[in-house]
């Protein structure tokens, strides 16, 4: 039998354990106190050596208001921006830790990079210096998702979280949408990373650029982003060469990316435009007297979306000639993406990882100066597209002569 003593002990024991249990938030931080961050992007100072690096933080009155006044200042090497919805600060250093804290220091709150949608790098500092050691950073710090973006601007990066893309309220929110469409490319912050530290792939980041629209009815356009091309990076980090956004289709193809696009096929009758639906990409080597050599194979399935060549779709063999026009496109586009990469001495495609594959021998052989021998590696590419269906009009709606 439990005495009254006893009973009394276990209840202060019970009541002790739950209070601890149910201690409350003791380490809460209220969002009222917290600076939310958005997007970064890192440039090279105009004087003196570092980084200086741009943060977009978010601004909830703007935010909720719908717009918000265009107040700005600068002091002590900090610079402070405010758009409808964000406000820019920035900050400069000799590496990513030292800013961070001088960022600090000018916020009156703490700033909160859960949230961070995307991290741009401007050209510049890509070809001066390597990016892996200001990565390293932020793939450390807990507080950044290892999916966050990477791009790379085609000029100053933080003309980029300047500008006013339509539909969002801020670039970070913008880009971290844009990336996600079929159409583009998105490689995320550990991707970035696992490309450029594995044997036999180098890294690549989507190419961003501010366009500025011109003044109409004495009224300004506010500049828009687009994603306009892709960045090569070799091993080390650095930006080896960049590609025209006609030329990133043929990285996404090999590169097995490739997920919506519309490709337009030229007949001798005209023109007429096919909407992928779905593709994938096969990289195979193979052990020839010279050395190893790869084959690609692209397999695609078409829907016809707009027949201007006006040409007969009731006829079976014209289903054959649109596919193999169709396939010389998408040949044609591999190939301009790798005659700049073999041009530039790398390797976003993942040839190396392809011979390490399926010829082990030969990569321990090759592996050393890759690099070098990637400049000469002779590729072999097919293309298989198969036309499925037309829509709900089987025929051309324009008729040649009327």
């Amino acid at each position: 039998m439990i005495t009254l003593s006893r009973r009394r002990r276990l209840v202060w024991a019970t009541v002790v354990a739950t209070s601890l249990v149910a201690s409350g938030c003791w380490d809460r931080v209220e969002v009222n106190d917290l600076a939310i961050v958005l997007a970064a992007a890192v440039d090279v100072p105009e004087e003196g050596s570092g980084y200086e690096i741009t943060v977009e933080l978010a601004q909830p009155a703007a935010l909720n208001a719908g717009g918000g006044g265009g107040l700005g200042g600068s002091s002590g090497g900090m610079s402070t921006t405010q758009s409808p919805g964000a406000i820019l600060l920035t900050a400069r250093g000799a590496s990513w830790g030292q800013v961070l804290a001088l960022l600090q220091e000018r916020a009156s709150r703490r700033l909160e990079w859960s949230h961070l949608r995307a991290i741009v790098f401007s050209v510049e500092v890509a070809r001066r210096t390597s990016v892996l050691p200001l990565l390293d950073f932020l793939s450390r710090f807990r507080q950044i998702h290892p999916h966050v973006p990477v791009l790379v601007a085609d000029g100053r990066a933080e003309d980029v979280l300047a500008a006013t893309p339509p539909l969002e309220t801020g670039v970070g929110d913008f880009l971290r949408r844009l990336t996600r469409q079929r159409p583009f490319m998105r490689v995320p912050l550990y991707e970035f990373f696992r490309d450029a530290y594995e044997p036999g792939i180098d890294p690549v980041a989507p190419l961003v650029k501010v366009v500025q629209a011109a003044p109409v009815a004495s009224r300004t356009i506010p500049s828009d982003v687009r994603l306009d091309g892709a960045a090569l990076f070799d091993q080390r980090g650095r930006l080896a060469a960049t590609l025209s956004d006609h030329v990133t289709r043929g990285l996404l193809w090999l590169r097995d990316m490739i997920t919506q696009s519309t490709v337009t096929v030229r007949l001798p009758q005209g023109e007429m435009d096919l909407e992928l639906l779905n593709a994938a990409t096969r990289l195979h080597a193979e052990r020839t007297p010279g050395g190893p050599r790869i084959r690609a194979e692209f397999w695609a399935e078409d829907d016809i979306v707009d027949n201007r060549a006006s040409v007969d779709l009731k006829d079976p063999t014209t289903y054959a000639q649109i596919s193999r026009v169709a396939a010389e496109e998408v040949i044609a586009r591999a190939e301009e993406a790798i005659r700049e990469a073999q041009r530039a001495g790398v390797d976003p495609f993942g040839f190396g990882q392809a011979i390490h594959r399926d010829d082990p021998e030969d990569w321990r052989t090759w592996q050393a100066d890759w690099p070098a021998r990637m400049r000469e590696v002779p590729v072999d590419l097919t293309a298989r597209i198969d036309v499925r269906r037309t829509g709900i009009t089987a025929n051309a709606t324009l008729r040649e002569g009327r």
